[in-house]
């Protein structure tokens, strides 16, 4: 069975350029590596080192505090695709995958720098030419720590590992976008070991992410000025299926909504009901559901986010652009919390106690929002 991981931000690692002036000179460079809106293989001679840089007299000591700026993903609102050598062969995946992110750019807006990366088991060698490349891309050359050992440092991360690990193998599916701090406002967006029927959906799941993390300035999900879980991954997985089903890329909404509610659906093993039956007291802005061992992150945070995002539409008279962008776009001035009351008309708050009423309602009145 292929694992399904779709994760925002999952590695902080290590960043990349600390001026505008160098990453004007990196992509002027004329690098096949770098090209915008297609996807190419880089190779050993697209490493932006050696040599590698000294490091600064007045070096910036805690570079992942460095804070982001309002607008920062507007800037350089570029995106490079790099891809191993011989995947896709024949190219469908990446037809695909680019209907479906143009399509959301459209939607979304343009942000960036955004760096995608399809990886699979095509050639090992060229894995470790884009690792290395995404390692580079990522480090801060500003930085009191030394770049070359924040490259070796990428290799050893233990996510990393196990990314690069299943792209060598062919074995699981891991998609997600990796941020890194305000030294270094680039996402990472992972396409490791895709399949042709899946591309489309993850796509429009994982830009619904560039769009968030493009407006927090802070990756604390707890803090006013960021996101909590069930935001970034109850609107990505609600927005997948409502467009998925609006562009005909993917099953029904209503039946992919009644899915996750009755027996998981594509997210997991585990249905909303059978979970609610055990855990009647949920918490949607608990972020502790990470940590366990069972599928409670996925119901809580994909499942019934999804739901509890639906339900929000609905309450607002169905305006789904003022739900999932008017709400996420005044985060950054007005945080998370001004936003949510003005936009959708409740504190969150008062939105948690509707919707734990809401869930003990019965199937016909779960359909009845999505209609």
């Amino acid at each position: 069975m292929r694992t399904r991981l779709v994760v925002p931000m999952v590695s902080f690692l290590w960043g990349c350029t600390d001026s505008a002036d160098e990453k004007e000179e990196v992509e002027d460079t004329g690098s096949s590596a770098s090209s915008y809106d297609q996807c190419v293989t880089p190779s050993e001679s697209d490493h932006l080192y050696p040599p590698y840089p000294e490091v600064p007299d007045e070096c910036v000591e805690d570079f992942w505090e460095c804070p982001f700026d309002v607008g920062f993903a507007t800037l350089n609102p570029h995106t490079v695709c790099n891809i191993t050598e011989g995947l896709d062969s024949d190219g469908q995946i990446q037809v695909q995958f680019w209907e479906a992110y143009n399509y959301s750019r459209d939607y979304f807006g343009a942000y960036g720098p955004v760096y995608v990366y399809f990886m699979g088991p095509a050639s090992v060698e060229s894995n470790l030419d884009i690792w290395h490349l995404r390692a580079e891309r990522r480090a801060v050359a500003g930085a009191c720590y030394p770049v070359e050992r924040q490259v070796d440092d990428f290799f050893d991360n233990p996510h990393g590992s196990e990314e690069l690990d299943a792209a060598n193998s062919g074995e699981g599916g891991y998609f997600s976008i990796s941020g890194s701090s305000g030294c270094n406002p680039l996402m990472d967006l992972m396409m490791i070991n895709p399949q042709l029927d899946e591309v489309r959906t993850i796509t429009m799941h994982e830009y619904n992410h560039i769009f968030q993390v493009s407006h927090i300035l802070t990756h604390d999900r707890d803090s006013d000025y960021g996101l909590n879980s069930w935001i970034m991954e109850g609107q990505a997985t609600y927005s997948a299926a409502r467009f998925g089903d609006e562009t005909g890329w993917g099953p029904s909404f209503v039946g992919q909504m009644m899915g996750m509610k009755e027996y998981g659906g594509n997210t997991s093993p585990e249905g909303i009901d059978a979970f609610l039956a055990a855990n009647s007291d949920f918490d949607l802005s608990d972020e502790s559901y990470w940590s366990r061992e069972d599928f409670s992150a996925a119901v809580v945070y994909y499942q019934l986010g999804a739901w509890a995002w639906a339900y929000l539409v609905h309450a607002v008279g169905g305006d789904v652009d003022l739900v999932l962008k008017d709400f996420i776009q005044d985060v950054p001035t007005l945080g998370r919390e001004a936003s949510f009351q003005m936009n959708l008309g409740r504190t969150t708050d008062e939105f948690f106690l509707e919707f734990s009423e809401f869930v003990q309602g019965t199937d016909e009145e779960w359909r009845a929002i999505l209609e």
